[in-house]
């Protein structure tokens, strides 16, 4: 792969979730500079989910509590330009070690059935409605890596 640029290290822990929503914080740092978000998705249908991030002081990041018994999800974002789109190409680390996710984000869900035609050669399965990070953080590596053998056979 040739034109990316290493874009951010992140790492990411899960305060809630259910069918509907997810919360996270997440720390994001490029160039030595820490950034924190707080963000909540919700209705998530097919593709498609609400995203509202806010960005918040650092204090803030370390006094939201998360849920314990989910795994921390840390990995390197490289972004890598393709057609008209962006490729956010991410690198996991820690529990999930060895995985690499592509996402690439529509401004519609007819343009991401679209992409099918001119998705990259190296782009493996599509799992956008199998595994997300939260589901990461929630289900822990073994049931993780298990639900991605069951997908790929």
């Amino acid at each position: 792969i040739k034109n990316y640029e290493k874009f951010w290290f992140f790492i990411q822990n899960y305060v809630y979730k259910d069918l509907y929503t997810a919360i996270r914080k997440r720390l994001i740092i490029k160039d030595g500079k820490s950034k924190y978000f707080y963000t909540i998705k919700t209705n998530k249908e097919g593709f498609s989910v609400n995203e509202i991030e806010k960005e918040i002081t650092m204090e803030d990041y370390y006094n939201i509590k998360c849920n314990p018994n989910y795994t921390e999800i840390s990995k390197d974002r490289y972004i890598i330009p393709y057609k008209e789109y962006r490729i956010e190409l991410d690198i996991f680390q820690g529990d999930f070690n060895g995985l690499i996710f592509a996402e690439v984000e529509f401004p519609n869900e007819k343009e991401a059935f679209e992409f099918d035609k001119i998705i990259p050669e190296w782009f493996g399965i599509e799992i956008s409605n199998y595994i997300t990070n939260s589901d990461m953080a929630i289900l822990g590596k073994e049931k993780i890596f298990e639900k991605i053998r069951d997908i790929i056979h």
